[in-house]
């Protein structure tokens, strides 16, 4: 939360427990429970960020049309808003596996899937293993998200009056 040190910063979560994480990792930062494609706030921003492949949960363009149109209604005039779009379907490896480790003395996880297609979307089944002294835990999260495509959003952002500019970075 770099931002929040010189500027105002609120934060949108469907999850009620992401919700209440946040709070408690930040409780001078005010947290509306909501979703990109409904939520309603009386309050406009000079910037709105959507990060780190969140709009992929949306799935359908139509969708990813709403949660734009949402967005932009919450701007005030000449505001930004940034969507950092998920992988689109030429960049993602069908079949590649992939894994991630913590090795820290009291806490040690390992997540582990292979990269799936179904339809329209990406597909991940996140194999956790987490061991702490006390016991070692195993749970699986099925992540689905809906592959970036250019001009999805960008034909939704100029549909809603923003001028749309897609930024590669490496």
């Amino acid at each position: 939360m770099f931002l929040k040190k010189n500027y105002s910063v609120e934060g949108l979560y469907l999850s009620p427990q992401m919700l209440r994480l946040a709070k408690k990792k930040h409780p001078e930062i005010v947290f509306h429970r909501g979703d990109m494609v409904s939520f309603k706030l009386k309050k406009h921003f000079d910037a709105i960020t959507c990060l780190f492949s969140a709009i992929g949960h949306l799935k359908t363009r139509r969708k990813l049309g709403v949660a734009v149109r949402k967005m932009s209604r919450h701007l005030k005039p000449g505001g930004v808003l940034i969507v950092e779009p998920w992988i689109t379907p030429q960049q993602w490896r069908y079949g590649s596996v992939h894994d991630n480790f913590v090795d820290q003395p009291e806490l040690k996880v390992a997540r582990m899937n292979i990269s799936k297609t179904m339809r329209r979307l990406s597909v991940m089944d996140m194999h956790h293993l987490v061991a702490t002294p006390k016991r070692v835990e195993h749970f699986v999260e099925r992540l689905e998200l809906g592959f970036s495509i250019k001009t999805n959003i960008s034909t939704r952002s100029d549909r809603h009056d923003l001028r749309s500019n897609l930024i590669r970075m490496g």
